[in-house]
């Protein structure tokens, strides 16, 4: 039975925390509630709302505490050993939608979560497949697209071998160096590290697209892949192995972070 709890905690409580208690029920039931009197929650509930809200204050990371995130406005679940979509990858999206390819046959490689797939079916006439080595993330992308219109499937690169070939791939694939010690802990901790790392260098998941798009894209089609900040010159090296017409796009931080590339040899 739901019962109006709050008042009789809020003699016990700091008035720091309250209000932190209130922010976090706002994020964790995805609503905009002003007054505590709006708020009908049991006692386990709040109980954990204030769990949740000393781990906030102690600056610990509440990422899978609240369970989803928005990505381009849609509300996409979040589950521990899928990697969590970052805010600036929204920004494939919009490379895509600035190619002169208005329609055809869309790869992605590494779905995650479903996120970019999710917002590109919503935003385009494209067909998308999209694949991914971990079975958790396909399963996650399958319950984040309640539409089921996007083909998830559960496959590693190495051995994909597609009945047809697409007019455009996307990836935000690992780039982290093996022994980059950079890494913030709650990344390593968290986020499923094949998701993260790419070899010695972080090129190793370059080389692979680039080693066998032969087999993935038609000719004059598009390669638009995340790279790591310091990583432009690099990736574009590899990629004239393939083409000669490479752009590197900046964040909206202005920071070196996509390439799109014309499939073109």
């Amino acid at each position: 039975m739901h019962k109006k709890l709050i008042n009789e905690f809020l003699k016990e409580e700091k008035r720091i925390l309250v209000n932190e208690i209130h922010k976090v029920y706002n994020l964790k039931y995805d609503k905009k509630i002003f007054n505590w009197e709006d708020i009908l929650i049991t006692k386990n509930d709040y109980l954990d709302l204030r769990r949740i809200a000393n781990l906030k204050l102690n600056k610990e990371d509440i990422t899978f505490e609240i369970g989803y995130r928005y990505f381009r406005g849609n509300k996409i679940l979040l589950k521990k050993g899928v990697f969590v979509p970052q805010y600036d990858t929204e920004q494939i999206v919009d490379l895509v939608l600035n190619l002169e390819i208005k329609n055809g046959n869309l790869l992605e490689i590494g779905s995650g979560t479903g996120a970019i797939s999710i917002a590109l079916k919503k935003e385009t006439n494209f067909n998308i497949t999209s694949i991914d080595v971990n079975e958790l993330a396909t399963n996650l992308s399958i319950k984040n697209n309640k539409e089921r219109n996007i083909d998830f499937k559960h496959q590693d690169f190495k051995t994909f071998t597609p009945k047809i070939k697409f007019d455009i791939l996307i990836s935000n694939p690992p780039y982290i160096k093996l022994r980059d010690n950079n890494v913030e802990d709650w990344v390593k901790e968290n986020q499923p590290t094949n998701a993260l790392y790419a070899g010695e260098d972080g090129l190793d998941f370059y080389n692979l697209i680039f080693s066998n798009v032969n087999k993935i894209l038609k000719k004059n089609t598009y390669i638009i892949l995340e790279i790591g900040y310091q990583q432009a010159k690099e990736v574009k090296a590899l990629a004239k192995k393939i083409s000669d017409d490479i752009k590197v796009i900046k964040d909206y931080s202005g920071f070196d972070r996509f390439m799109v590339i014309k499939y073109e040899k």
